[in-house]
């Protein structure tokens, strides 16, 4: 796509010019923003995400006029295998009973609602295993990939190309 040309204007015409393209530019910023959820782009994103869950499919090439002007991707969350992890655990009338009688002293000081929460942590750091607590082993399930949201790529070239051959869906659609 060309840009508008401005050479031999005067300042007065190329400020009536400038003026048009900032109020197209505001308007089409509306068609495609990602924040609006009435905009073009919004409705697309919906329409890939349900694509995407329902049928699997992630990538669309957008043809216009026989031309590859740009393609449509569903980003998604990277996939978290399941995972093990050990932790600390301890009742929490064990853990106050450590905090009372044999914690450092700035743990003491600490609000009894985060007791428990404490003593699990120093036995973490510290190695040392207080009278009460155990170790658990959890598993953490797997989590698959997910929708994330789209990626829009426009090939700018064949985008130009397309639209001097004539071949504007959204003009078209603009005037009717």
């Amino acid at each position: 796509m060309k840009a508008i040309e401005t050479k031999g204007l005067g300042f007065e015409d190329a400020l009536k010019v400038l003026a048009e393209c900032q109020s197209r530019y505001n308007e089409l910023g509306k068609v495609v923003s990602t924040k609006d959820p009435d905009s073009l782009r919004s409705w697309c994103d919906e329409e890939a995400r349900l694509r995407y869950e329902m049928q699997g499919v992630k990538s669309w090439e957008i043809n216009l006029g026989g031309c590859i002007v740009g393609t449509y991707t569903v980003a998604r969350t990277k996939e978290k295998p399941e995972q093990t992890v050990k932790r600390m655990r301890v009742n929490g009338s064990d853990a106050i009973r450590w905090l009372m009688e044999d914690a450092p002293e700035n743990y003491f000081e600490q609000l009894a609602e985060f007791a428990q929460k404490l003593a699990e942590d120093y036995m973490l750091l510290e190695g040392e295993i207080i009278p009460g607590a155990k170790m658990v082993e959890e598993t953490i399930p797997a989590e698959p990939s997910r929708y994330k949201n789209t990626v829009l790529k426009v090939d700018a070239k064949n985008m130009a190309k397309a639209l001097e051959a004539g071949n504007s869906i959204a003009l078209e659609a603009e005037h009717e």
